[in-house]
């Protein structure tokens, strides 16, 4: 209702279309009295899309992919999934495109700032501030980065034709399963 309000407030109603509604967000910079909007943060966004796979389904995968392996590729990939099915989970990895979220810092009354993050892969209008937030523009896409960030984990790769990755249980997996 907030976002109607605003753009038939501030553009008058018989020129906004549907479609340009859809496609524009209104932040307001003051969603109750102890705070105020300090600064707005743009940035990528690599959102996780693995796939877990149990040891049979991961070779259901296997042989059902259509992948250059050939048979004797396959019966080592089957053979290390065996081996392996019970110190490790399974994994294929799916790649999403990287999306555009901001963070927005207001200034609360204790001093400790509040933070809300939102996708904002669209036109966003700031209203009712009082002093103009500091906007940080979007830095450089760099689309390696978020090959380089799965680095830092426990992935060992299975086969890259496939995408087809495998991880230890750990012990936190153990007790979440558990309880």
């Amino acid at each position: 209702m907030q976002k109607h309000e605003f753009l038939h407030q501030h553009r008058y109603a018989e020129i906004i279309s549907y479609q340009l509604y859809r496609h524009i967000d209104v932040i307001n910079c003051r969603p109750d009295t102890d705070t105020a909007l300090k600064s707005v943060n743009f940035y990528w966004a690599y959102k996780n899309a693995d796939q877990r796979f149990l040891p049979d389904r991961a070779k259901h995968y296997l042989y059902n992919c259509n992948s250059s392996l050939n048979l004797k590729q396959l019966k080592a990939l089957s053979t290390r999934i065996d081996e392996t099915q019970h110190s490790h989970r399974f994994y294929v990895r799916k790649t999403r495109n990287a999306s555009v979220n901001l963070s927005l810092y207001y200034e609360a009354a204790r001093g400790k700032p509040l933070v809300n993050t939102i996708n904002a892969a669209q036109p966003v209008i700031l209203c009712n501030y009082e002093d103009v937030p500091t906007i940080c523009p979007l830095s450089e896409h760099v689309p390696q980065k978020r090959k380089a960030n799965r680095q830092g984990h426990a992935w060992e790769c299975l086969s890259e034709t496939i995408n087809l990755y495998m991880r230890s249980i750990t012990e936190e997996d153990k007790q979440r399963e558990n309880s």
